[in-house]
């Protein structure tokens, strides 16, 4: 389609050219730079349409224009302060989500009006706002803490959300500055950290983890029976990205005391290796085996049969599939260059 008539197409009455004929200036601009003045202008006049959809893609468009040709940046901000105190929820998202995006290039650009819209965004009544401006807040803490520190009270209410995105973002948010909170700070969040741990979303669950994972880091997480239990729990957990999430916690808190192994051994030689149907889980498992086991003292490892379950996971995996042979090489290589169960061994213990 020639520029003419989708410049043409930019003022037709039907929304579904408008949207279109934006879409396809502002590709066509970054293919062929030599209309970009004209394209832009077309395009910020698409911010005052009277249509919720045609401005949202024309927010969209000139955020993409600016991180292109960044001499557009200044007056896309300006654009996108302004276009905050648009009645549509929905453009007050995208707004939030372009000011992200630049924010997150171009790190100088962040000032107190943006601040202060993000601030708004965070307190906003609709849940797509809210999650905009947690998204937006992690960006900013990545370099400016202090952001975060001041709405951190918002934040804590935003973990216990009733939107599980919402939720999933305030713990992101949370995640830049652990290092920064004071032992009060934890004290505040530890009870809903630990009830996020059970939220109905995986993703929920996986960040509590590894917000734990975090304060573990940072010497800053009260090991107890509780949270063990938990971490236990999330083991067993059914999205394996969770999972996934406590073994990488397991594994932290091995390296810290070796000793640790016996609360979760159980788990990883009866479940983990010998029940796990994900193959990409399971490598995961005999990846932190072969990373651990010379830390873990040899009763912890016997006491829970883990040469025992690595035999069995290399006797009957067939080497049908790259991952497969992978799991086969990894588990016999555990076994006998690490453990010292060579073949013959392996044969006069469990006739293998």
């Amino acid at each position: 389609m020639q520029i003419t008539q989708l410049l043409r197409w930019v003022k037709s009455p039907i929304v579904s050219r408008r949207r279109k004929a934006i879409r396809r200036l502002v590709k066509n601009s970054l293919r062929d730079p030599t209309k970009v003045d004209e394209i832009f202008n077309m395009v910020l006049e698409g911010t005052n349409d009277p249509d919720e959809s045609v401005r949202i893609t024309a927010i969209k468009s000139l955020v993409e224009l600016s991180l292109t040709y960044q001499r557009f940046l200044p007056d896309v901000m300006d654009t996108l302060l302004k276009m905050f105190e648009d009645d549509s929820p929905q453009v007050k998202s995208v707004v939030l989500n372009g000011l992200a995006k630049i924010i997150s290039v171009n790190k100088e650009l962040f000032n107190d009006n943006v601040q202060s819209i993000v601030e708004v965004g965070l307190n906003s009544p609709d849940t797509n706002v809210r999650i905009a401006a947690l998204n937006s807040l992690a960006i900013i803490a990545n370099f400016n803490t202090d952001v975060l520190l001041k709405n951190l009270e918002t934040v804590l209410s935003c973990m216990e959300d009733p939107n599980p995105l919402v939720r999933r973002n305030s713990i992101e948010a949370l995640l830049t500055s652990v290092d920064l909170l004071s032992d009060a700070d934890i004290a505040k969040i530890w009870n809903i950290l630990l009830s996020a741990l059970k939220d109905p979303s995986c993703e929920v669950r996986k960040n509590a983890l590894e917000f734990l994972h975090k304060l573990l880091e940072k010497e800053k997480m009260e090991l107890n029976d509780n949270v063990i239990n938990e971490i236990r729990k999330k083991l067993r957990d059914d999205a394996v990205p969770v999972k996934s999430e406590a073994l990488a916690l397991v594994s932290k808190l091995i390296d810290k005391n070796p000793y640790l192994a016996d609360k979760f051994l159980d788990i990883i030689s009866r479940e983990s290796l010998l029940k796990e149907k994900n193959l990409n889980f399971k490598l995961q498992v005999l990846e932190f085996l072969k990373e651990s086991v010379k830390k873990i003292p040899s009763s912890i490892l016997n006491r829970h049969n883990i040469p025992r379950s690595l035999d069995i996971v290399e006797k009957n995996t067939v080497p049908k599939s790259p991952k497969r042979e992978k799991i086969k090489r990894l588990a016999r290589y555990i076994l006998e260059d690490l453990l010292g169960y060579t073949y013959e061994i392996r044969k006069k213990m469990w006739g293998s």
